[in-house]
């Protein structure tokens, strides 16, 4: 059963510096929870629609662990103020500390805001554990355990840092890019980079044909093309794609780190 209530609390604003504290609310009874709304800047999604699939997945994920009512419990379906002018009532979910954390651990490993949400809620839940009554050593080895976490989520963070960067300075606030445009920013020319996402198993001799186990990496559209007054599918690139992509023409030298084509390597004609 889904518990569909309208978001009137009004969110802590304390002397945290966390963006995340800034927009967190407090129920009577002191329990901790977020709106999703609220999380999707935060976790720079610019579409609602795929920040909500993510929340979905999160919610899923759960339910398969423990059951449809703990689900409903944890991701509450409610009604937040937004629309064109702030004055309309739109969907909205209202996650519990544990709920947003699962959200964090779901979204797209290339956003540097969604490794900071995971430690963020990672160390937030093993706080909240710490406030029980546990015994002084249980406190140790949680106080440890979270501290190992914490480290091991920041280590993340500094090695996806670069490759994040380079997809933000192709998106930049877009969730896609078209293959047309990634290719120029990697100085190559769109057949060259066509060529080589075949000579790495990647797409299909039809370029609008990515083979099975990339559907994260692209995405086919429909655009209009004024040149020859219709519209026609174009092959676009993801966030993960963008990334995934750069990693791979780097690791096989078909240019360098910083985007330049390297002068050796290899040929253009490797079979």
């Amino acid at each position: 059963m889904n518990h569909t209530i309208v978001s009137r609390e009004e969110p802590y604003h304390g002397d945290n510096s966390s963006p995340f504290d800034q927009v967190k609310h407090t129920d009577e009874h002191g329990n901790e929870n977020w709106t999703g709304r609220s999380l999707q800047p935060l976790m720079e999604y610019s579409r609602w629609e795929d920040f909500a699939t993510v929340i979905e997945k999160a919610k899923d994920s759960l339910r398969l662990v423990e059951g449809p009512e703990q689900a409903d419990r944890h991701f509450g379906k409610c009604r937040s103020d937004g629309g064109r002018w702030g004055n309309q009532q739109i969907d909205d979910y209202r996650l519990t500390r544990f709920a947003a954390y699962l959200t964090a651990m779901a979204g797209d490993d290339t956003k540097r805001a969604v490794a900071e949400a995971r430690i963020y809620f990672a160390v937030k839940t093993r706080e909240a554990e710490v406030r029980t009554n546990l015994t002084e050593i249980e406190v140790a080895r949680r106080y440890l355990a979270a501290l190992e976490s914490k480290q091991q989520l920041e280590a993340q963070v500094a090695v996806l840092e670069p490759k994040a960067a380079v997809a933000d300075q192709f998106l930049g606030s877009e969730d896609t890019i078209y293959l047309n445009d990634l290719a120029k920013n990697l100085k190559l020319t769109r057949h060259r980079l066509i060529t080589i996402l075949r000579d790495e198993a990647v797409l299909y001799a039809d370029e609008l044909q990515y083979r099975a186990g990339f559907e994260d990496w692209f995405c086919v559209e429909w655009d209009w093309v004024s040149t020859i007054g219709q519209h026609k599918k174009a092959l676009k690139v993801t966030r993960k794609g963008v990334r995934a992509i750069y990693e791979l023409l780097v690791e096989g030298e078909w240019i360098s780190p910083d985007r330049r084509r390297p002068t050796h390597g290899p040929p253009d004609n490797r079979p």
